[in-house]
Order: C-alpha cells, then structure tokens, then sequence
C-alpha cells in the first residue's frame, strides 16, 4: 500500500454543544482538545465439553466518555465555561450533547462529524489557578454518552 496523502490535521476542528440536541453553541473558540475513551462491547464466552476454544458472543456496547478541555472564560453562556456549568450545576443535573468535526468550517458535503446522543455530565473541572505560569487557565468537562455516531456533513 502507497503512503497515504489524505492526513488530516484538528487545526481547524469545530466543536458544538447543546442542552437539547437542536440548537448548538460552537465552543470551538474556546475549547482546544477532545479525547474519547474507547468504547468497550461485552463479549460473552462459554465452554462445550467438545473443542478446546471457548463460543463467542457480542452483546452490547459499553457508554463512552469524551472530555473536552477549553480555556477558562467569563462570558456568557455563549462560550464553554458558562455553558456547560450551568448545566453541570443543575439539581437533577441536565443532558449536554456534543458534536465535533474533525475539518470543520471546510464547507465541502461529505465530511464527518461525530456526535453524542443525550450525554449526562460525568466530571466537571473548576479551573485551576496557577501565578507562576502566564498560560491561559483551562478546565475540563466529561460526557458520558451512550454511542458516538458519525455522520456525513450535507454542507455544499
């Protein structure tokens, strides 16, 4: 097989919330890593008196996580930090979906994005505060989702 020629960089990822799935606040101008968990499947196994391998079966598919880490901001809830803790700070607490498009703003059809369903907030990073460093001030929130799906974009 011939190297490949279709590398893609996250230079330009574009990553989206939403407390409903519908209406989604781009948080790409703040946020600036995702990492997804692997997702695990329960595999069964059980044993016969006859062969000496044990009978496989799939059943269903493990939640996964995605953390997201973003800069550290005071706006409203148009950015990150705003956005998600209101949500995280919720008494029941409250869905957050996600969505990320590796190309993102590229607008050719065709292209993936990832989503989340209805994902509940596992883990919510206050920020941390640091007078010997002159970096922006991060924070981290972490979905827990039952599937990602990958979808094309319908963009022309």
């Amino acid at each position: 097989m011939a190297q490949t020629t279709a590398q893609i960089s996250a230079v330009d990822a574009k990553i989206e919330v939403s407390a409903a799935g519908s209406v989604w606040t781009d948080i790409s101008g703040t946020a600036n890593k995702v990492d997804i968990s692997p997702q695990d499947r329960n595999v069964g196994s059980q044993f016969t008196f006859d062969g000496d391998g044990a009978v496989l079966t799939y059943g269903k598919r493990q939640p996964v996580e995605v953390t997201v880490t973003a800069l550290y901001t005071e706006t409203a809830t148009t950015e990150a930090f705003e956005f998600v803790r209101a949500l995280f700070e919720t008494v029941d607490g409250a869905n957050l979906y996600l969505r990320w498009t590796p190309i993102g703003e590229v607008a050719t059809a065709g292209r993936s994005v990832f989503s989340t369903g209805a994902g509940k907030i596992a883990s919510f990073q206050y920020p941390n505060v640091d007078a010997a460093s002159g970096d922006p001030i991060l924070f981290t929130f972490t979905v827990r989702a039952g599937l990602i799906t990958r979808t094309a974009s319908v963009t022309a």
